[in-house]
């Protein structure tokens, strides 16, 4: 059995930094569209004002569950070392539903796409650099969701 705390510490600290691009470079003007903090905590139905930290309450605990999934499956593979990779093949697999679950974000969202623009599959109508930086950000997820849960654990 995997050792789940190391997993959820993994997926909180994975999940905090996986963001990091799509804020900077929104800091800096480039125009990336996603916000999932805003996303998630109108999906979870929180008022505007609570909005971001309800979904960046909701997205972390997403990432530990999600972290924990990959700490099972290193188990599942006996992945002993090159945790990072195996990391970041599972942030391939993350990426890939993750860009079906933000296309039934209409489904969900209460303001798509009457009052935000509905993003598509991998943030596709949003633009290439919203599905690049959508796909970094996975492929960061797995990479220290790797590099950590291995470090707490004496792997590699």
């Amino acid at each position: 059995m995997p050792d789940l705390l190391a997993a959820g510490l993994a997926g909180l600290l994975a999940a905090q930094l996986m963001e990091v691009p799509a804020y900077v470079q929104r800091s800096l003007g480039l125009p990336v569209r996603q916000d999932i903090f805003a996303e998630a905590g109108a999906m979870l139905r929180a008022p505007h004002r609570w909005r971001r930290v309800v979904g960046w309450v909701g997205h972390a605990t997403t990432a530990v569950v999600v972290a924990m999934l990959y700490a099972a499956l290193f188990e599942s593979v006996g992945a002993k070392d090159s945790l990072v990779v195996w990391g970041i093949a599972g942030g391939l697999a993350h990426f890939a539903i993750g860009g079906l679950v933000v296309g039934a974000f209409p489904l969900l969202h209460p303001g798509m796409p009457e009052r935000v623009a509905a993003p598509g599959v991998f943030y596709w109508r949003y633009g290439a650099l919203d599905v690049v930086t959508f796909l970094g950000g996975h492929l960061v997820f797995g990479a220290l969701v790797g590099l950590v849960f291995g470090a707490l654990t004496q792997r590699g």
